[in-house]
């Protein structure tokens, strides 16, 4: 794969756990950012769900990066600066050489 084709800058943000003040509080999921990279983002699937009365929508798509040691579901991505996340699915050791990795995504929010 050519590097030009790695034009996505992404922020891999890892889980961070605090919890709120008072008795039984929850804990809520907050996260830091863990590593910057560039990536090419492939849209899979759009798939509008009506749930509830309520129209909303699926997002699938597929994140190559180079290889990035630690990278577990439990992180997440960042599109650039924008309010765009996503969840991973799974990760894929193209070839189990090393190179690179593809991510399966959905999109939240």
């Amino acid at each position: 794969m050519r590097a030009g084709s790695l034009r996505h800058r992404l922020i891999i943000q890892e889980p961070t756990s605090s919890t709120g003040g008072g008795f039984g509080a929850s804990r809520k999921q907050d996260y830091q950012d863990f590593k910057t990279v560039w990536g090419a983002i492939w849209p899979l699937r759009g798939t509008e769900l009506l749930t509830a009365q309520q129209l909303g929508s699926e997002i699938t798509s597929r994140i190559r990066i180079r290889y990035t040691n630690g990278l577990t579901p439990r992180h997440r991505i960042q599109l650039g600066d924008s309010t765009t996340y996503y969840d991973i699915l799974s990760i894929i050791n193209a070839d189990k050489r090393n190179i690179y990795i593809d991510l399966m995504v959905t999109e939240s929010g």
